[in-house]
């Protein structure tokens, strides 16, 4: 499976014998492969590699946004933001309530956050860094991993979990645009029932309009 921002590099992906494409639109929270919404991208990318299974990724957060990728042509989704914000991430709690505050225009995209994997544009929740404040002088937070302590420099590439210590709000908080419309967090056995449930509302509502 591969992530793709364009028809070419769909195109490209099924040549090489991928399996299943993922068409990623800009509004995708962390590291974006492309600069096209998912709205145009799709359906590029879906009759660009007509033999080849086609996820929608990029904002998508519950059932009327699993119903409009259907509708263009996906065969299903790929959905990260939501997913964060449930029981059994373990993104950081402050992280995860950073998600539920947040609106539709407190993302940005950028490459601010690249210690660790340079030159890969991102998505994420705005902070001081993205807004052009300096940087702490030494590390921002401590993370540890097993039996060692990590110090986390400014600018790191990494999102803050619950084996953080220190200024997660200045880390790398990764988000879609669609974070707007998450509210609350759940299991994801939840999340997954009422993203079905509201798809399939939502495409018997479009029937009935269209009969």
């Amino acid at each position: 499976m591969l992530q793709v921002g364009s028809a070419e590099g769909a195109r490209s992906a099924a040549a090489a014998g991928v399996d299943v494409i993922v068409a990623q639109g800009v509004e995708a929270g962390g590291h974006v492969r492309g600069q096209v919404g998912l709205l145009p991208l799709l359906p590029t990318v879906v009759e660009a590699v007509t033999s080849t299974p086609v996820l929608a990724a990029g904002g998508i957060v519950n059932g009327r946004g699993l119903a409009a990728a259907l509708s263009l042509g996906a065969d299903g989704v790929s959905v990260g933001t939501r997913f964060v914000a449930s029981v059994e991430c373990e993104a950081h709690p402050d992280y995860k309530q950073r998600l539920l505050e947040a609106c539709e225009t407190d993302t940005v995209y950028g490459e601010v956050f690249h210690v660790g994997w340079p030159q890969a544009p991102h998505r994420v929740l705005k902070n001081a860094l993205t807004d052009g404040a300096a940087p702490p002088i030494g590390p921002i937070a401590r993370l540890r991993l097993g039996e060692q302590t990590i110090e986390v420099p400014p600018f790191w590439s990494a999102p803050p979990t619950v084996h953080t210590v220190g200024q997660t709000e200045l880390m790398a908080n990764y988000a879609g645009q669609g974070v707007g419309l998450i509210r609350n967090i759940l299991p994801a056995a939840v999340i997954m029932d009422q993203i079905v449930s509201e798809a399939e509302d939502t495409i018997r509502g479009l029937s009935g309009l269209l009969a």
